[in-house]
């Protein structure tokens, strides 16, 4: 939290404490003294149809399939532009401790929507960077963003619902 996060849940997530986490970073984002963060470019959306990566029964039977999917799903599409960033940015500077933690988060993020395939890519380049394995890591990058991308798109489809 003292690095500039909204909220911390522990791991197995709960329905309950997931949805008053949710209301309270609504809450805080609406406060009028709040400055809003610059936001970081948009994740590219992925040329022609993509993969469905998405497994929404899965996320459906956990968290429902009405305003508390909208929310997680628009959470995502938040957050995940300055992860994938921070990912482009210490690949780029051969940051190899950086780019574990990022694709750890990005793991954990794609985990939450059932997303198997993207994740295993994000843990193998958890793993690569973890393992100064820089070169393997600059490999599996594009595929990973690739598949970031393809849940970006399914989760915009979920956020924008009604």
């Amino acid at each position: 939290l003292a690095r500039g996060m909204d909220d911390y849940l522990a791991k197995p997530l709960r329905r309950d404490e997931l949805n008053a986490a949710i209301e309270r970073v609504i809450a805080a984002k609406k406060t009028p003294h709040t400055p809003a963060p610059s936001a970081p470019a948009p994740i590219a959306a992925p040329q022609g149809a993509p993969a469905k990566h998405i497994n929404r029964a899965a996320i459906e039977a956990e968290f429902g399939g009405g305003d508390l999917l909208q929310r997680l799903a628009q959470l995502f599409l938040e957050s995940t532009p300055a992860l994938v960033e921070m990912a482009r940015t210490v690949l780029a500077a051969q940051d190899s401790r950086g780019l574990a933690y990022a694709a750890h988060t990005l793991k954990g993020s794609v985990q939450n929507f059932g997303a198997k395939s993207v994740a295993d890519l994000a843990g193998k380049l958890e793993e690569s960077a973890r393992s100064e394995d820089l070169a393997s890591a600059a490999r599996l990058w594009p595929k990973c963003e690739s598949g970031l991308q393809s849940v970006n798109a399914e989760l915009a489809d979920i956020a924008s619902r009604k």
